[in-house]
């Protein structure tokens, strides 16, 4: 959804680098296969608690350009794109969450179509299990969620 949503966001601002938005959506969540454990219950690793998938997923991210720690020779282009790559990994959870915001406009539209696809998930999760127009109260957010009957 997240890399759909991005792909509607290159097409409105073309001054995006489509290439380098979408690997950033495909790649911002990759963390989180170290930051879980899933047998038939889920549940966070000690890692993931303690560290975080963003940062899980940068370290996995970098590892990529290294070969049993030996750091594979690159050009400046390439440094280039671990670079701002690498940002979206780390600033995908927007203003408000470490490590760090964005701060490219590629950046912006991952950690948004994120942001996005995460709350309307979120509030859908409410609303399939409410009884009439309103949800259960939300203690995360602070508040309940209205399902229109149009």
């Amino acid at each position: 959804a997240v890399m759909k949503i991005c792909n509607d966001y290159c097409n409105q601002y073309p001054e995006l680098n489509r290439d380098i938005v979408i690997i950033g959506a495909f790649l911002h969540d990759i963390g989180k296969l170290k930051s879980y454990q899933y047998n038939t219950i889920i549940n966070m690793t000690d890692e993931g608690r303690l560290h975080g998938h963003t940062m899980i997923g940068y370290h996995k991210f970098i590892d990529c350009f290294s070969y049993e720690g030996i750091e594979i020779e690159s050009d400046e282009k390439q440094r280039e794109l671990m670079k701002v790559i690498g940002h979206i990994i780390l600033s995908h959870h927007g203003d408000n969450y470490l490590p760090i915001a964005p701060q490219t406009s590629e950046a912006i539209a991952v950690s948004s179509a994120d942001n996005l696809d995460a709350s309307i998930r979120h509030l859908q999760l409410y609303l399939e299990n409410s009884k009439d127009n309103w949800s259960i109260y939300d203690n995360l957010k602070g508040k309940m969620y209205y399902k229109s009957r149009i």
